[in-house]
This record gives C-alpha cells, sequence and structure tokens, in this order.
C-alpha cells in the first residue's frame, strides 16, 4: 500500500517556532503512517535578489510534483509578498487538498487556526475573578508572531473588560 506524501510548504524553517511546528507536523504524519517532504529554502528570502535567492526558490517548485498526495502551507514564516503569493499560486494550480496553518480564510485552501486570544482572556478574567488579582503581568512570544500578538490581545481584553490599568510595562515579549 502506497503510502501518503504530505508536502509542508513553508519558509525561514530555522526560527524556532518554526522548527517546533514542523517537528510536530512530522510526529502527526508518523502517527498517520504518512510521508512529509519539507519544501523550504534553507536561506532567509528577505535579502535583495540575488543567485542564492533564486536557487533558493527553486524548491517550490516541486509543489507541481504529481507525487504529492496534499500539502501543508505555513505562510506565517514567509517574509515576502512575492513569495508567498508564487507558492499560494504553485498550490492552487495543483488541485490538490491544501490546509493552511492559521492562516485566516482563503477562496480555494482549508483551514487550520487557532484561538490563542480568547483563551488568554479566559486565563485572566479567572485571574481576576477567581483569584481576585488586580495587576498582572502577561509574558507572551515574539513580537512580530501572530499567536504571540493575539494572546497579548486576549489578555489586554480582559483587563479592559475589568476595569484595570494595564500600559507597555505590563507585558513582556518572550519567546513562548
Amino acid at each position: 500500500m502506497k503510502k501518503l506524501l504530505i508536502g509542508v510548504v513553508t519558509s525561514n524553517i530555522v526560527k524556532e517556532n518554526a522548527s517546533e511546528v514542523i517537528q510536530g507536523i512530522i510526529a502527526q504524519a508518523y502517527k498517520c503512517k504518512c510521508d512529509v517532504a519539507i519544501l523550504s529554502p534553507l536561506n532567509n528570502l528577505q535579502t535583495i535578489w540575488n543567485k542564492h535567492r533564486e536557487t533558493g526558490l527553486t524548491v517550490y517548485q516541486l509543489i507541481s510534483s504529481p507525487r504529492f498526495d496534499g500539502f501543508i502551507f505555513d505562510k506565517r514564516y514567509i517574509d515576502n509578498p512575492e513569495i508567498e503569493k508564487l507558492c499560494e499560486s504553485l498550490l492552487e494550480k495543483t488541485h490538490k487538498t491544501v490546509m493552511m496553518v492559521d492562516g485566516g480564510k482563503h477562496k480555494f485552501f482549508e483551514n487550520t487556526s487557532s484561538d490563542d486570544r480568547k483563551p488568554f482572556e479566559e486565563l485572566t478574567t479567572h485571574l481576576i475573578e477567581e483569584h481576585g488579582l488586580k495587576k498582572i503581568y502577561c509574558l507572551t512570544g515574539p513580537e512580530d508572531n501572530p499567536d504571540a500578538q493575539e494572546r497579548l490581545k486576549g489578555y489586554q481584553d480582559a483587563m479592559k473588560a475589568h476595569g484595570l490599568y494595564y500600559d507597555q510595562s505590563y507585558w513582556q515579549h518572550g519567546d513562548f
């Protein structure tokens, strides 16, 4: 019996959270008896156009391979709109199932998204209502990370809803 081959399309896999996501995908694929191929350049493509960048982009041409049964598209780590458009275009042309990771609504692709805002709001509300805390600090992830931003918004929502004071000194960006 042929094992399914899932392509994981992303970039900047050297970032800590990106590598953790990929490790999770690989672990889950192993449990489901699927094979995984990570389609990502090894270098950061934010730099100016040069030969290394052009060569790095060729990895995305593998999306067109008929060997893939479906794709997971994690565009959160793709820092360039041109590269994002290239990947989306190639993925659409495959006519195969594409699951986006925390990608929002898309006209062609399915999406899985975590709600980090609501749980942080509920956690902060619990600390306020059940434990009577009035001065609460929030430690979240990297400032440019969408999940970290949502967590901070949840914290702020609860503080605001309970009329509690907070300012920028009440939160710190970290590394999860």
